[in-house]
């Protein structure tokens, strides 16, 4: 029998493919404290803190064996295994390395940002195993927040890792059950990444408790889909669905929505595809459709939406061509209006086509600069008497300007504008194969009093034709004159930090509907004092000059960054000449808001609006919202609580820490979005108050 013994082995022994009694087919480098080799038994040992480089792994172990002719390898003790971008630990491992199959036992997984425990792993070949009593999460402790856990699944190496009749933890808690978890460990986007769970459950005055929820993952490496299932106490439930696609050239959205009402006995719903696409280096297209059948749809299902009640909504297609010296746009537009006597959205205007193609300001002779402009519009629209009626139009515009610069201090820079305007007949027959043209004309000069303050000076006229007439329209209620004005201004720049401005307008025009004209606009005074990078301080006066009064008062302030720590007023006074409005004259407005970090994971986002008098004999909190953020590690928490004259909401929001990176060695991380890693509460708490 022969019999090999090395002890103390701390550096690497090398064993050739052309020893004979080994016949691993493979290099191998192995070190160890102590390694024996069994002839008769074709064995090879190795222990105490043993590294194995071989077949692109790296095993570390306590001990391990190699069964030369079976071609079997045994580890155990404190194992670890790193592969292709993984790293794998595990009590005991039994690899058959002709066949790449295998057993591990205890098995700790970690892989981009995956980490995964199972109680057994059996090799399937290819980098390939199936696992048992499985929990997987993209949380790094001991016991994480949240996990999958899951009977049986299985782990393709620096793939791809799915197990099959998932529930979701947390905690110690079950959430929810799914048929099916996958995620990619691939690093980047792929089937099962960028998973997001989101839990919102709370309680409104009228619908009693409610609940949103939405998960989501990417279905693809440039597509990714969310569901969305809502309980709305009272109201019932609602189904939904976000999904997007983008890719370097184009971007597409699509988001659904659906529920029975039952407090407004009605079925409501809304549809909104969005798509953007450069074609080249001068060809775009871009869409929006936006269908819906309440009006107040967003005020109670999408609340985060900026626009609330919505009586006019748009949809269009656009094809545009952007050059270096015109702007071609193609439009088709498809308007509806929300109808009171039907209680229903109705066509309102479609363009189709409409055309607009403008030239970029060119020098001619004399360094004069040319402007022209085309447009061209075919409408169909319904009149305020509920008649629906088409129209075609064009319009060619043409622009000359030149600047004069008469003196170090003084710059004049003249201006003639001439558009020729075509209507055909329309089913109203308020047109027949109508041509009427615009012309005009204005004057700026800009005068450099001082160092420190400019004073400006412009004047415009535009006069209109009667159609099918060179003469000018007299008969029409403004005398053809649509515009005849003086505009003067002054800016004051007081030091490096702080602006002054003052505006104000006299118009020459006549109009015989209008009795009692004014002339003067109110005269405004603004002053912008930024004394530091992160304080802004802006001031607005206005007073009428006919009569001679105060008008209105405007003060903001804002201290800080959104994103650190933000403090901010705005105060509104507001004198009302209306008397339907006249209670409303002694009215004064507030916006205070607040946002800051209590701690480096406690966030606090305060705002609250009122209303007072300026004497302050009564004050009235019309809304007050209160956004609370906790980072909880691997997820985000938050409770969001909204008050105003109607309702009371409160609101709790739970969802994922999907945004982990993929790839450490990047030097982005691999974030999809760096602002909803870092301030991942802005998709409920809006940026700024």
């Amino acid at each position: 029998m022969f019999r090999l013994i090395i002890k103390n082995f701390n550096f690497v022994f090398f064993i050739l493919i052309c020893f004979s009694c080994l016949s691993f087919c493979q290099d191998v480098d192995i070190s160890a404290d102590n390694l024996e080799y069994f002839e008769s038994k074709s064995l090879l040992t190795a222990d105490g803190g043993v590294i194995v480089n071989w077949q692109g792994k790296k095993i570390y172990a306590d001990h391990i064996e190699f069964l030369i002719d079976k071609k079997i390898l045994n580890a155990s003790g404190h194992v670890k295994v790193e592969e292709t971008g993984a790293t794998i630990v595990a009590d005991t491992v039994s690899y058959r390395y002709n066949e790449d199959t295998g057993n591990l036992k205890h098995v700790f997984s970690y892989s981009s940002f995956v980490f995964m425990r199972a109680k057994a792993m059996e090799g399937k070949g290819k980098k390939t195993f199936g696992i048992r009593d499985v929990k997987f999460s993209t949380c790094d402790l001991e016991d994480p927040h949240t996990h999958f856990r899951a009977k049986r699944g299985k782990l393709v190496l620096d793939k791809r890792i799915t197990i099959y009749n998932a529930i979701f933890y947390v905690g110690k808690v079950p959430a929810f059950y799914l048929p099916i978890v996958t995620k990619s460990l691939k690093g980047g986007r792929g089937f099962g990444t960028d998973l997001r769970i989101k839990f919102k459950p709370g309680y409104q005055q009228l619908e009693g408790f409610t609940l949103e929820t939405a998960i989501g993952c990417s279905l693809s490496k440039n597509f990714f889909g969310e569901f969305l299932y809502d309980y709305h106490g009272r109201r019932g439930n609602g189904y939904g669905g976000n999904f997007t696609y983008v890719r370097n050239n184009a971007n597409a959205s699509l988001h659904l929505y659906t529920t029975k009402d039952l407090i407004d006995s009605q079925e409501k719903w809304t549809i909104r595809p969005n798509y953007f696409q450069r074609l080249n280096e001068k060809w775009t297209i871009r869409s929006q459709i936006n269908l819906k059948n309440s009006r107040t749809f967003n005020n109670i299902y999408s609340s985060s939406n900026w626009s609330g009640v919505e009586n006019w909504i748009q949809s269009y297609f656009t094809l545009t061509r952007q050059s270096l010296r015109s702007y071609l746009l193609l439009n088709t537009e498809y308007d509806v209006s929300y109808d009171e006597l039907s209680s229903q959205y109705k066509p309102y205007l479609i363009k189709l086509p409409s055309l607009q193609w403008d030239f970029y300001a060119r020098k001619t002779f004399w360094d004069i600069m040319y402007r022209p402009s085309f447009q061209f519009n075919h409408t169909y629209s319904r009149h305020s008497l509920r008649k629906y009626f088409y129209r075609d139009t064009a319009v060619a515009k043409y622009n000359l300007t030149k600047n004069f610069k008469v003196s170090k201090r003084l710059i004049l820079k003249p201006s003639l504008d001439l558009a020729e305007n075509w209507y055909d007949i329309d089913t109203l027959k308020n047109y027949n194969n109508s041509f009427f043209a615009q012309y005009g004309t204005s004057l700026n000069a800009r005068y450099r009093l001082t160092s420190w303050i400019d004073l400006n000076a412009n004047y415009s006229y535009r006069a209109r034709t009667t159609p099918n007439y060179f003469n000018l329209d007299k008969n029409a209620n403004d005398y053809g004159t649509e515009l005849n004005n003086v505009a003067l201004s002054n800016f004051m720049f007081i030091g490096d930090r702080t602006t002054v401005r003052n505006s104000i307008t006299y118009d020459f025009r006549y109009n015989r509907s209008i009795s009692n004209k004014k002339c003067w606009s109110p005269l405004t005074t603004e002053m912008t004092w930024t004394p530091r990078y992160n304080v802004t301080v802006l001031i607005q006066e206005r007073q009428l000059m006919e009569p001679c009064q105060f008008n209105s008062f405007q003060f903001d302030a804002k201290i800080g960054h959104v994103k650190k720590a933000m403090f901010k007023y705005s105060l509104l006074y507001q004198r009302y000449n209306n008397p339907s409005m006249e209670y409303k004259n002694n009215e004064i407005d507030n916006i205070l808001g607040f946002a800051f970090w209590a701690t480096p994971k406690w966030r606090i986002d305060y705002k609250v609006t009122t209303s007072t008098n300026i004497n302050l004999r009564y004050f009235v909190l019309n809304t007050h919202r209160l956004l609370i953020y906790r980072d909880l590690h691997c997820y985000n928490f938050g409770i969001i609580l909204n008050k105003n004259a109607q309702e009371e909401r409160i609101g709790f929001k739970f969802d994922l820490k999907t945004n982990m990176p993929f790839n450490k060695s990047k030097q982005n991380f691999g974030y999809d979005n760096p602002e909803r890693m870092f301030y991942p509460w802005e998709d409920e708490f809006p940026r700024g108050l």
